[in-house]
């Protein structure tokens, strides 16, 4: 509302500033403060046809077009300087008050109409040949600006028109993780539209230019919190659709640590102690940050708004219906290799990176991150090659039975010993199921982490089997009861910017007992394509259409596993970045 109250004083004081300025041009005071035929004036002042005053009302166009405006006000004065043009594009009130006030300054005319007529002669020169002419022109040319201030302006306009670029139109994007391996690997560069979703207006306007969040080397925020301006999106070319990769902001990414290599949430630090002991000997501060500044996330957009979503032994299902999976989605699969050594020579060729290689290796077995193609190429190097899918389960045995005995006594590998999870063993289902019948053993499903919406629903669910959740829908309402408030809390309070309280059995919002709620806004459920190396909706849960980004266009550059010094993956430049 602030930022709201200042550019409507600042319209006022514009206004106030034409109707002194006006008369020195020789125009009536009080056209300066009409809304509308002020500007109209304005264009006719500087020698520009009325109509121009038109581009005004066109969103982020206007903001040259007023700049512009702006700085030819001053030269039709006889103001040429850089200062006296900075000034008036700053803040035009004051360069206008000043300009009104100065006895000096008297109106020279249309100085697009004059340097129009000025480059005209020039030209004429030039055709005709009129060397004595042309010098003259030359030698008297009253826009001739210094190699330093030509140099200044053109890095200025050159910032400028990159930030104007990348604030709303294209931002080139690096994918930083593995989650999206498969389809979007480690160091690929890619193109995001952010008008296809709808341009998404600015709303923390103090920052660097081309930084987003973080000032290189200083590893400080790169913008000030204040001042800030309301959400607002202009209308989408086309929609969100099921299956199709979504960049957005980090919904998690309100208040964050930033530790050197990755961000960590104030949620992931109190669900996970392992990674509050990171957090607190990093000894980093938290970060508080506004929802445009936080990190991006590229994910695989699966729930829409009001679909049902349920994971059913890895496979997702939409309203009851299984989707269609990736081409290139990924799993953890055991590798046997009993007898011979497994030769790895070609797996970076084939996609299968340092990311997609667990840590649990063995002489004869390990596991690895494949889809279904690099299986296949795996299985080709030698017959004796067994691979199968596994999951994690958590194994309990009684009687001081020793863990790894057990493991021998039915065949398992050595590698099933799980690094994602303390006490875990990656078991095919068949293997669970064969330890399951041993007396001296219990097994029971196993989560790699913490999984939405962290209540007594989610204990027993993991990332290969959960749900059904329900998706919210802008302008749906749903009771609210002890046993889904889990799933609708951080939407009341933090998305949707409502009080919320639960006091015993009530919920109270803005000061009201209520049993049920209406979204404000869209949602959306996204996961990564590496399902089992991927931080995604089933952790943090959903996405806000406030937190939406845009649209993957294409992959412009890429280096293998992010490392320059690796090699560019050439195959891959100019691929779509929406292809399935």
């Amino acid at each position: 509302m602030s930022v709201l109250i200042f550019f409507l004083i600042s319209y006022v004081l514009l206004s106030i500033s034409l109707y002194m300025l006006f008369p020195k041009a020789g125009v009536d005071a009080w056209k300066g403060l009409v809304p509308g035929l002020n500007f109209i004036e304005w264009c006719k002042i500087i020698g520009r046809k009325p109509i121009f005053a038109a581009w005004l009302l066109f969103p982020i166009v206007n903001l040259f077009i007023y700049a512009g405006m702006c700085v030819d006000m001053m030269r039709s004065f006889g103001k040429e300087s850089f200062l006296d043009a900075a000034i008036s594009v700053i803040y035009a009130p004051i360069a206008f008050f000043r300009l009104s006030k100065s006895k000096d300054d008297k109106y020279n005319g249309p100085v697009m109409a004059q340097e129009k007529e000025y480059f005209e002669k020039v030209k004429l020169a030039e055709q005709g040949d009129d060397k004595y002419a042309l010098k003259k022109l030359q030698a008297n040319n009253p826009y001739k600006k210094t190699v330093g201030r030509e140099w200044s302006e053109a890095i200025i306009f050159a910032v400028f028109a990159a930030a104007f670029i990348r604030m709303f139109l294209i931002e080139a994007y690096k994918i930083p993780t593995g989650s999206m391996e498969g389809s979007l690997l480690v160091g690929d560069f890619l193109f995001v539209s952010k008008a296809h979703y709808g341009i998404r207006m600015p709303q923390t306007i103090a920052m660097i230019p081309l930084l987003h969040n973080q000032i290189p080397i200083l590893n400080r925020e790169s913008y000030l919190k204040s001042p800030s301006l309301p959400y607002k999106r202009l209308p989408a070319i086309e929609n969100i659709e099921h299956n199709k990769p979504i960049v957005f902001n980090y919904p998690e990414g309100d208040s964050v640590y930033v530790i050197p290599g990755r961000t960590y949430s104030v949620h992931d630090g109190k669900r996970n102690p392992r990674i509050q002991d990171v957090i607190k000997k990093s000894r980093e501060r938290l970060v508080v940050r506004p929802m445009d500044k936080r990190d991006h996330y590229i994910k695989r957009c699966l729930g829409m708004p009001g679909d049902s979503l349920q994971i059913i032994g890895r496979q997702v299902h939409i309203n009851g219906k299984a989707v269609e999976n990736p081409t290139s989605i990924q799993f953890r699969h055991m590798v046997e290799h009993k007898g011979f050594k497994l030769n790895e020579e070609k797996f970076r060729e084939w996609g299968i990176s340092p990311l997609d290689m667990n840590d649990a290796k063995q002489e004869d077995s390990r596991v690895l991150i494949l889809n279904q193609d690099q299986i296949e190429k795996v299985k080709k190097m030698d017959d004796r090659i067994k691979i199968y899918p596994v999951k994690n389960y958590r194994v309990q045995t009684v009687g001081g039975t020793n863990i790894m005995q057990k493991l021998e006594a039915y065949s398992i590998p050595k590698a099933a010993v799980s690094v994602f999870v303390k006490q875990a063993l990656s078991l095919s289902d068949e293997q669970a199921l064969a330890l399951q019948k041993d007396s001296l053993v219990s097994v029971t499903p196993a989560a790699t982490t913490s999984i939405f919406p962290h209540n007594r629903d989610s204990k027993r669910w993991t990332v290969d089997d959960m749900g059904p959740i329900y998706i919210p829908k802008a302008g749906a309402t749903v009771k609210l009861t002890p046993n889904n408030i889990a799933y609708y809390e951080r939407i009341i309070n933090v998305y949707e910017d409502n009080d919320f309280k639960v006091e015993g059995s009530k919920f109270i919002i803005n000061g009201e007992a209520t049993t049920e709620y209406t979204f404000k806004q869209n949602y959306y459920w996204a996961m990564g394509d590496n399902r089992h190396n991927s931080e995604d909706s089933r952790v943090w849960g959903y996405v806000p259409e406030d937190h939406i980004v845009g649209k993957p266009l294409f992959i412009w550059f890429s280096t293998k596993e992010g490392d320059f010094r690796k090699g560019i993956q050439w195959r891959r430049i100019f691929n779509g970045a929406t292809k399935m």
